[in-house]
């Protein structure tokens, strides 16, 4: 679910050349740290078939208020969606992490654990 309440399936990565998926809290100096880099990439990409997917709420331990307040601060324009059990099936108990899928929702790559600057995670998407 997004911010304005609305249902996302895996519909969303159907047209998308790559989904990234960056599993994130407002209290992960690297998760926050690197969503203007995120959004910059987004910006930068989004027109090439990429589409970047905030996802926040997997521990329950922040407010709506913080979420809002982060990514504001942050500048962040990418979607941002709502934890729900659908994502366990890539989220470690580590943050941030990073997720890449097809077309179809299927995996792209391993993982990635930790927080990267915009060059970085522009060589691996152009990868």
């Amino acid at each position: 679910m997004n911010r304005d309440g609305n249902e996302w399936t895996e519909k969303a990565f159907a047209g998308q050349k790559l989904t990234m998926i960056n599993f994130w809290e407002p209290w992960c100096h690297g998760c926050v740290e690197e969503m203007p880099d995120l959004n910059k990439l987004y910006e930068g990409y989004k027109d090439q078939g990429l589409l970047i997917l905030g996802v926040y709420g997997s521990d329950n331990s922040s407010t709506d208020q913080e979420i809002s307040d982060t990514i504001q601060k942050t500048g962040t324009t990418y979607p941002n969606l709502l934890y729900c059990q659908e994502f366990s099936v890539w989220l470690d108990n580590l943050l941030p992490v990073t997720v890449f899928l097809d077309e179809n929702g299927k995996g792209v790559g391993e993982p990635i654990i930790g927080s990267r600057s915009y060059e970085e995670w522009a060589e691996i998407i152009e990868e």
